[in-house]
């Protein structure tokens, strides 16, 4: 049995919508002992709520600070423009 391993995805829109399909299609081309969990989304726009059911995310959330602080989160992705990967 695999080990869930759980991500917070950080950006919904074009790089988070390639990251989700990448985490749900991840054990198809590789053998790991883990199976991704798409825990939490975050973004900032007001299509978050349908972006995050539309792509298999059990919740959303409009603070990265959230996701940051989340303990049962074990793997955080960044997908927002790389002008604001900064703070």
């Amino acid at each position: 049995m695999k080990q869930p391993l759980r991500f917070g995805l950080i950006g919904h829109k074009f790089m988070g919508k390639a990251h989700s399909q990448a985490l749900q299609r991840v054990s198809f081309f590789f053998d790991t002992r883990y199976e991704p969990e798409r825990a939490v989304l975050c973004g900032i726009e007001e299509d978050l709520p349908e972006a995050a059911a539309r792509y298999g995310w059990r919740a959303w959330t409009h603070s990265w600070r959230e996701v940051v602080a989340d303990p049962q989160i074990d793997v955080i992705a960044i997908a927002t423009p790389g002008n604001t990967h900064c703070e």
